[in-house]
């Protein structure tokens, strides 16, 4: 799979996160939807290329950006930074 005009890419650790949500965005976007078809249909030789951004580095020292990075993904699945699930507030309609 070509990816950003590579078959092989070197994603920083402190940035694969991101990078991750990068990657996904672009596969639910169908930027991945030739190469896909090709996999499921036995071809090797897919022409299709995509790109995915490859985020900044972020400030902070390692851990602090880890645990950002952390943060964040609990955010996403509506959980507090200790896993716990979030509070639903609603307006008491």
């Amino acid at each position: 799979m070509t990816i950003g005009g590579q078959t092989t890419n070197f994603i920083p650790a402190d940035r694969f996160a991101d990078y991750l949500v990068n990657m996904r965005s672009a596969i639910e976007a169908g930027e991945f939807d030739l190469e896909i078809a090709g996999a499921l249909h036995g071809s090797a030789n897919v022409g299709g290329t995509a790109e995915v951004a490859i985020p900044a580095a972020r400030e902070g020292s390692p851990d602090d950006v880890r645990q950002a990075q952390q943060d964040a993904a609990l955010a996403r699945e509506g959980r507090n930074p200790d896993g716990s699930l979030a509070a639903v507030v609603r307006d008491g309609s």
